[in-house]
Parts: C-alpha cells; sequence; structure tokens
C-alpha cells in the first residue's frame, strides 16, 4: 500500500501543472453523463406524453429532446479536441523531464540500460501515465457520475431495481483484490517482453553486416520467432485471465437486466400502456448503471498499469544526477556556457597544466585498472598515450571527462579540483563512429552551433574532408545514415576529427582519432593540429607511431601504471 500511495504522489506531481485542463476534462465528461440520464428521463415523458395524447407536452419534450442531443454534440467535439491538447501536452512535458534527467545523469547509470530500455521506459510507460491521467481518470470519474445520477433516478421509479442493478458491485470489488497484483504483473513482464523483442531489432539492423557476412539470417529469424511465441503466450495467459474476470461481470449484468425487463413486463401486462414509459426509463436507467460499472472494471487495469509503469519511471529518476540536485535541470541550467569568441583569451589563461595526483580507478572495486597515476601536462603540450589494447588509455580520457571518478587521489585543471564544467574546455574525438542521423552540416554544428560557413569550410579543409564533402552532390546538405551510414570509416573519422576543430577549446583529445585513415591524410591532419594557434593542450591515444612525431612526451600505459617513455619501438 506504501509503494502505490508513492506511485500516486509521484504520478500527481509531475502532471499537477496540467490538473486545471484536466479538471476541464472532468467537468465536460461529467455533464455528458448527466445529460445521458437526462434524455432517459426526457424519453420516459416524451413516450408517456405521447401514449396519452397530450399534443402540447409532446412537442415540450421533443424539443428538450432535441437541445440536450444537440449540448452533447457540441460538448463532446469540445472535449476531444481539449483531451488531445491536454494528453499531448501532458506527455511532453513527463518525457521532457525524464529525458532531462536521463542526459543530465552520470555516465555510468547509463550502464545499467540498454538504450532500448531506457526508450520503452520514456515512450510506452509515459503513454500509460499519460492515458490514465488525461482519459482512464476523468473517464471513471464520469462513469461514477453517470452511476450516481442513474441509481437515483431508478430510484425514484423502482426502488427494488435500483438496488438490483447494483448488486455487481460486490463482484467487481472482489475481483479488483484478487487480480490487481496480477495485473500488474502482466504489465511489467510484457513491457520487458517488448524491450527485448525492441532491443533484438534494434542490433539486428545496426549489425545487419555481422548477420549477412556470418550468414546468420536463418538464425536470427528462429530467434525473432522464439522472442514473438514468449510475448503470445503472455499476452494469451493475460486475455484469458481479463476474459475470465469480464465473464463474471458479464454475466452478473445479463442477469440483472434479465430480471428488470421480465419484471418490467409483468407491470406492462398489469398496468397497460401507461407502464410503457416507466419499462422504457428503468431499461435505459439499467443500461446506464451497467456501462459504468463495466467501464470501471476496464479501467481497473490501466490503472494498474500506470502505477506499475510510475513504478519503472520513478526506477529512473533514482539515477544520481551530475549536477548534486535537480534544480538545474527544473531551471535549464547546464554546464557553464564557453564563449567561442574567446577562445584565444581562454587557451592563453589556461597557463597551469592539467595534473594527475595519485590518482586510483576500477570499474570493478576489487580490481583497480589504473594505480597511482601522476602527470603533469602543461599548457601547450602534446602528448601521446600508448600501451596494449584494454589497459586502461580510454578510462583516462574519461577521467578527464568527468564521466567517471577517481577511487583516490585528485585531478587538477588550472589549479582546480575537476569537475563537470571543466567538459566545457575540452574538445574530444571518440574512438569509432559517432556521427548522427542527418545531414553532414547539422554533424558538424554539434561542434560549435554558431558556425559560420567559412568556419565549417576551413574545418572541413583542416581535416581533409573538403574535397570528398565537395564532390557528393547535395555537398554538406547530404544526408547521412545511421552511425554514418553512407560514408567509409575513413571518411566518418574525418568528419568527427572536423567536427572537433569547429569546437575551440584549450583541450583537445584524439582517441584513436586517425586509425582508419591512411598515411598521407593522417600526416596531413596531424601537422593541421601541430599547427593550431594558440595551441592547445593536445592528449593523443593512439597504435601508429606516425602520430607520435608531433608529440612532446610519450606515456605508455601498461598493467595500471603510467610511465614516461624516453623512445619509442
Amino acid at each position: 500500500m506504501k509503494k502505490i500511495f508513492r506511485n500516486i504522489c509521484w504520478i500527481y506531481d509531475k502532471c499537477k501543472s496540467s490538473f486545471l485542463w484536466i479538471s476541464l476534462i472532468i467537468l465536460i465528461g461529467s455533464i455528458l453523463s448527466i445529460l445521458t440520464v437526462g434524455r432517459s428521463l426526457v424519453a420516459k415523458s416524451l413516450i408517456d406524453s405521447s401514449t396519452q395524447n397530450i399534443k402540447a407536452e409532446t412537442i415540450k419534450w421533443v424539443i428538450i429532446l432535441g437541445i440536450l442531443l444537440l449540448s452533447n454534440i457540441i460538448l463532446n467535439s469540445i472535449n476531444t479536441i481539449v483531451s488531445s491538447y491536454v494528453c499531448e501536452s501532458v506527455r511532453n512535458k513527463l518525457q521532457s523531464k525524464l529525458y532531462n534527467h536521463i542526459i543530465y545523469s552520470k555516465w555510468m547509470e547509463h550502464n545499467k540500460y540498454h538504450s532500448v530500455e531506457l526508450l520503452t521506459r520514456i515512450t510506452n510507460d509515459v503513454n500509460t501515465i499519460t492515458n490514465t491521467i488525461t482519459n482512464t481518470l476523468p473517464s471513471i470519474i464520469s462513469l461514477l457520475v453517470m452511476l450516481f445520477s442513474s441509481f437515483l433516478a431508478l430510484l425514484s421509479i423502482s426502488p427494488l431495481m435500483s438496488l438490483i442493478s447494483i448488486g455487481i458491485f460486490p463482484i467487481l470489488i472482489l475481483l479488483s483484490k484478487v487480480y490487481g497484483k496480477k495485473l500488474s504483473h502482466f504489465y511489467t513482464e510484457i513491457q520487458k517482453k517488448e524491450t527485448l523483442y525492441n532491443r533484438f531489432l534494434q542490433e539486428s539492423f545496426n549489425n545487419i553486416l555481422i548477420v549477412k557476412s556470418f550468414c546468420l539470417e536463418n538464425n536470427r529469424s528462429k530467434d525473432l520467432a522464439a522472442i514473438q511465441s514468449k510475448k503470445l503466450n503472455l499476452s494469451i495467459k493475460k486475455s484469458y485471465f481479463s476474459a475470465i474476470s469480464n465473464g463474471f461481470l458479464a454475466l452478473s449484468s445479463m442477469l440483472g437486466y434479465f430480471v428488470v425487463f421480465i419484471w418490467g413486463t409483468i407491470s406492462l401486462s398489469i398496468s397497460g400502456v401507461s407502464a410503457f414509459g416507466d419499462l422504457t426509463a428503468m431499461l435505459q436507467l439499467f443500461s446506464n448503471i451497467q456501462i459504468p460499472i463495466y467501464g470501471l472494471s476496464s479501467s481497473f487495469p490501466q490503472l494498474v498499469s500506470a502505477l506499475s509503469a510510475a513504478d519503472r519511471l520513478i526506477e529512473l529518476e533514482n539515477m544520481a544526477l551530475e549536477i548534486p540536485n535537480d534544480e538545474a535541470i527544473k531551471n535549464g541550467i547546464s554546464l557553464t556556457p564557453f564563449n567561442e569568441n574567446y577562445y584565444t583569451e581562454i587557451t592563453a589563461n589556461l597557463s597551469n597544466k592539467i595534473y594527475f595526483e595519485n590518482v586510483d580507478f576500477g570499474y570493478v572495486s576489487t580490481s583497480a585498472i589504473l594505480k597511482n597515476i601522476s602527470i603533469s601536462i602543461n599548457h601547450g603540450e602534446t602528448i601521446a598515450l600508448i600501451g596494449p589494447s584494454g589497459e586502461g588509455k580510454t578510462t583516462l580520457i574519461r577521467l578527464l571527462l568527468c564521466l567517471i571518478y577517481p577511487s583516490k587521489g585528485n585531478i587538477y585543471i588550472n589549479e582546480e579540483i575537476l569537475n563537470i564544467n571543466h567538459r566545457n574546455l575540452i574538445s574530444y574525438v571518440p574512438q569509432g563512429n559517432t556521427l548522427f542521423s542527418g545531414s553532414i552540416f547539422e554533424n558538424l554544428k554539434f561542434g560549435n552551433p554558431e558556425a559560420t560557413e567559412e568556419q565549417i569550410l576551413k574545418a572541413l579543409d583542416m581535416s581533409s574532408s573538403l574535397d570528398f564533402v565537395n564532390s557528393l552532390p547535395n555537398r554538406l546538405n547530404t544526408i547521412i545514415g545511421e552511425k554514418g551510414i553512407g560514408l567509409s570509416e575513413g571518411q566518418a573519422q574525418r568528419l568527427t576529427i572536423a567536427r572537433a576543430f569547429l569546437r575551440k577549446r584549450p583541450i583537445l583529445i584524439l582517441d584513436e582519432a586517425t586509425s582508419s585513415l591512411d598515411s598521407k591524410t593522417e600526416l596531413n591532419i596531424l601537422n593541421q593540429v601541430k599547427n593550431l594557434i594558440p595551441k592547445p593542450i593536445c592528449i593523443i591515444i593512439t597504435h601508429r607511431p606516425s602520430a607520435l612525431s608531433i608529440c612532446d612526451k610519450i606515456y605508455k600505459l601498461e598493467n595500471a601504471t603510467l610511465t614516461l617513455c624516453t623512445s619509442y619501438k
């Protein structure tokens, strides 16, 4: 119960800014429910006046019925428009809050989740909560209004029939207690299977080259069929479960309807035509009572799903933030901005050094990747990090980027203990293909959103990319696919270097940045790095001796220790 209350409070906190609009939807829905009950009573009076041949009364009730029907059409139209606006607004706000929390969370927190898992939660789970708040909740209240107003109206006609009509409630309460936990379990398991399914598809498409080159098409098809079979079995179990519970409700409703119909028929045979209006009204009102009961029973799984979805989203909000509290996220505050126009001045003022002081780090507490690392990198120096693969060179860069934190020791930049604001002093070319889908122009703008066309062309020239970009049909506006599909590895790598050149910063990090380039192109780019003015601190991770020619110092990382090399063989 405590967990349920927590989840309800969380949903309220996230959606409270839209509750005025939600209240409007509830108000319109309630009015529509009352109008529905009113039409039943007006229909009774219309039938009674018609059977008694009272023309004036008949005309009056016809006009009133017309007004009610017209009002129903107008209010339904308004409700549809308002509901659509509110639904999209609530969804966007909730997704934005969660997205901001995720991107501001610590880098290591992301390793706990597959990207598809995050995507599923921020889409499917948010949609579940949004639909519950903007559709299910107003619907429940409207149904309750219809239920009680219909009950009171039926009570005025036949107290006995009104009691029979709500006899299904005890069954509904019993079912809610018995099946609540089961429904929650089904929702969680279905979302897990959906995540697994989407993850399988994404990884198959992303690694289509491996699938084809290893002739895995048939195996992957079989794996897909197995996942689909598990999804199907779970859906069937849920449907079977729902069918039994809905069957009990339908049986109870049919029995009640049968009793009302038989009673009305007997009354009609006794009282004659005068009871026809009462019979019509009772049948309509009884239906107006049963519809809300059905609606409430079908809404119950949605409420359970929303609480389960909230549980999954709360887990995302428990991801630790880089910023100490979430006020920065709420107020749109991020890292300290860097002014490109003052690049020369800032670079000149970074006159001290980057300093690692007795730094230890391990991804697992029992196994250290880096031990007692101490290194000074002076202003304007270019250093190389070499050593066998998997020894921790990229880990050292992650420490400098403040993506991970030392388990012992400190890192200083410009005599300040390293923090995430120092990330704005760094331009970085990571390993691998890190391009986004979109145009070449859009990808380069990630380096500097304010870059002019002249600056972009210069960066392309410095990265030996200008010729091949100009040879493309749409040049800078050429659309590239996910992870640079449509470009060679070398072309994609040159564009990431151009992006880094556009991000003018006093510290430049190249992590295997020229690994896919031919020796001539690599030499041209390295010379551009060497001749940058003002000269930044440059850290190059490489396995290629050609890159070492522009370095002032070479450090070798091996067996968790860093040593200065006097020569490289």
